[in-house]
């Protein structure tokens, strides 16, 4: 069933595509074999409030030429798995599987993606909330040849992991908040960022912490050379849903997305 797509994503989608173009243009002009790893794909496709389809993460990409060498879609949701199928149709360089990306990405995509081979790839870990597991995230970045485009769900860590007044975290959200994090550390920077979350000054300095402790990880332990500055992604209401966060080990990388970024925030947070 198609989904009603809200402004944020629909503008999450063009500037990961942005991106996914220069990257493919640059590339194409080399002898690298270069994939694009979607970990969320989802269903494929949105509608609109105007109930216009428009396509979702994978088949957007799909659309961008020059085309990258190879495509590979995960999703855990079996309907979601089937309509990636028939929207792709018969393509022989599209991969589409239905499990945990998690788990499935560090066996069937990643030892494909080397120097050795002459490979590199584009992943863009798209969760609804603080889903990706760290051994991901760490294995892209000592392979040093992928490139992360990360959903960070700061709205999921507000209300389950850091939640207003110091309330008691659940046991499984613990558990779920180190497999994310890669361990249990990030209790040591709790104190310095629960906070009063309707005081707007408070939880952007919550937001901050968080954000630079996670940066700090991505360079110090997954090896990536570059990050980017989180960007908030926001709602009609101005309170920010997620940041995108990218990693990567290549300075023009970096710059290109950079610029992107700079050019949504100077457009008001309205990608055109």
């Amino acid at each position: 069933m198609d989904e009603v797509i809200r402004r944020w994503s629909q503008d999450k989608i063009n500037l990961l595509c942005k991106y996914a173009k220069a990257y493919s243009g640059i590339l194409s002009k080399t002898s690298w074999e270069y994939v694009y790893i979607d970990a969320f794909a989802g269903y494929g496709e949105f509608v609109t409030d105007k109930n216009i389809k428009v396509p979702g993460s994978p088949i957007a990409v799909l659309e961008i030429e020059p085309p990258f060498t190879e495509y590979y879609f995960f999703d855990v949701d079996q309907e979601n798995y089937q309509n990636l199928k028939a929207l792709c149709g018969s393509r022989d360089n599209v991969y589409i599987y239905w499990g945990d990306c998690n788990k499935m990405i560090p066996e069937l995509v990643f030892p494909n993606i080397t120097k050795e081979q002459g490979r590199k790839g584009l992943c863009f870990l798209d969760p609804k909330g603080i889903h990706i597991d760290w051994k991901l995230v760490e294995l892209a970045g000592k392979l040093q040849t992928i490139e992360v485009l990360i959903h960070f769900s700061i709205y999921d860590l507000r209300r389950n992991i850091f939640p207003h007044k110091k309330s008691k975290i659940k046991d499984n959200e613990i558990q779920r908040m180190n497999k994310f994090w890669g361990d249990n550390s990030w209790q040591d920077i709790k104190g310095d960022i629960q906070s009063d979350l309707f005081d707007e000054e408070d939880t952007h300095i919550a937001d901050k912490n968080i954000l630079e402790a996670y940066k700090n990880r991505l360079q110090a332990i997954a090896n990536f050379r570059y990050v980017s500055d989180p960007l908030p992604m926001k709602t009609e209401g101005n309170s920010v849903l997620y940041y995108l966060i990218f990693a990567t080990q290549n300075r023009t990388g970096l710059k290109i997305i950079n610029d992107i970024f700079k050019k949504y925030l100077k457009s008001g947070n309205r990608n055109g």
